[in-house]
């Protein structure tokens, strides 16, 4: 019975899964033909104060870090939700004092949930900003190689797209901009 239990587990797990990975894909890609039909209609203005690289990076990347969220999240909090609910249950039976006493803990996580999720995503703006500007800057040395090795700009070129990583990789979390001379200023 055992194993049949475990067999029948990862059945379910493996279906769970491939009709989340296929409604998620479905989803994704209505997401990228959205957003590909936005970043058509904006102005030739915003093109012209906006570099390439960046909105590539940040079209891609933001629906590219969707997908495990999508895939993964409804069957785990499915399965968390369920856990809790049985967990609580038997808890109840067999001591109703005890689950009163541990029942004040739920308000206590679902702020501080609503806290964290409040500064993550404030932070998730930041770090994709900071990603696109040495994506952006990858971009642009790309298509405009020809000009770089014409003028000898390579190791000019090199230490700023180090900079910009190292930036990414070790800068808190602040606000910054960049100049119109590219030099990133906080």
């Amino acid at each position: 019975m055992l194993g049949l239990c475990w067999l029948l587990r990862f059945a379910l797990a493996a279906v769970s899964q491939y009709l989340a990975g296929s409604a998620a894909q479905i989803v994704l890609s209505q997401l990228r033909v959205r957003i590909f039909a936005h970043v058509q209609s904006l102005s030739v203005r915003y093109f012209d104060r906006a570099k390439a690289g960046r909105i590539v990076s940040r079209v891609d990347r933001d629906v590219d870090s969707l997908e495990p969220l999508l895939i993964q999240g409804p069957p785990e909090l499915l399965s968390a939700v369920l856990r809790c609910l049985l967990a609580g249950t038997l808890l109840y039976h067999l001591s109703p004092r005890l689950f009163l006493a541990l029942a004040w803990i739920i308000p206590v996580l679902v702020l501080a949930v609503a806290i964290f999720q409040r500064i993550a995503s404030r932070n998730y703006g930041r770090i994709a900003e900071r990603r696109s500007r040495f994506t952006a800057h990858l971009v642009e040395t790309v298509s405009g190689v020809r000009i770089l090795k014409q003028t000898a700009q390579e190791e000019p070129n090199r230490r700023r797209y180090h900079d910009l990583v190292y930036d990414f990789n070790h800068t808190p979390c602040i606000r910054h901009t960049v100049s119109s001379s590219g030099l990133l200023t906080g």
